[in-house]
């Protein structure tokens, strides 16, 4: 099969990425198959490296929505168009959007300094919690 044109992937959520590509012009597709893992070069405070994913959509199917992804990752993403000749694919990594922490800090701590200030202190919101760079 000739390469699949016009592959685009954005964030649509914290835990989904949108796919759309358009057929290979005046080739016959059986079908398509989608591929996905969590980038192995991940600039996120926590990387998280999955196994590959797989799904096969039909001939006429030109979008797809990825569900249930982690928060705030880079994934790696292939289409792959399929026929009796061979495949092609298109490529492209990804990052879901992030969200805000899903846990308060480990802890946190106060101290008198007058009666009309404080000073507080508090540790890192744990690394699988972040879903997002935290300043």
């Amino acid at each position: 099969a000739p390469p699949v044109p016009d592959c685009f992937a954005e964030g649509s959520s914290s835990t989904s990425i949108k796919l759309s590509w358009r057929r290979p012009p005046e080739c016959r597709v059986d079908f398509f198959r989608l591929a996905w893992t969590t980038a192995t070069t991940q600039p996120l405070p926590c990387p998280k490296y999955g196994e590959k994913r797989v799904e096969d959509v039909g001939s006429d199917v030109t979008e797809h929505i990825l569900t249930e992804l982690e928060i705030f990752h880079t994934y790696s993403i292939t289409i792959t168009a399929w026929n009796a000749i061979g495949n092609s694919t298109c490529s492209q990594d990804i990052t879901t959007l992030p969200a805000p922490p899903s846990s308060a800090p480990e802890w946190v701590n106060s101290e008198e300094i007058t009666s009309t200030s404080i000073t507080v202190q508090w540790g890192a919101v744990p690394c699988v919690n972040q879903n997002s760079y935290i300043v």
